[in-house]
């Protein structure tokens, strides 16, 4: 019994680690930065606060709640 859970346990292991190569997902990790670069002038704090305005100004409140 243990030495079944303990090749069940390697294996999960072994493919948890050779998973993310198998796909690509070190490769991918360029494309990730390309878009937090793109979303950097979104997140400046004038920019949040207007972000944060919208939606303290959103008529959506005066909506009655569904409880």
């Amino acid at each position: 019994m243990t030495r079944k859970v303990l090749w069940a346990v390697l294996a999960i292991g072994l493919a948890l680690v050779i998973a993310p190569f198998a796909i690509g997902l070190p490769g991918k990790s360029a494309a990730g930065q390309r878009m937090m670069t793109g979303f950097q002038p979104i997140m400046r704090p004038d920019q949040v606060a207007t972000t944060a305005r919208y939606y303290d100004d959103c008529s959506c409140r005066s909506a009655p709640s569904r409880r």
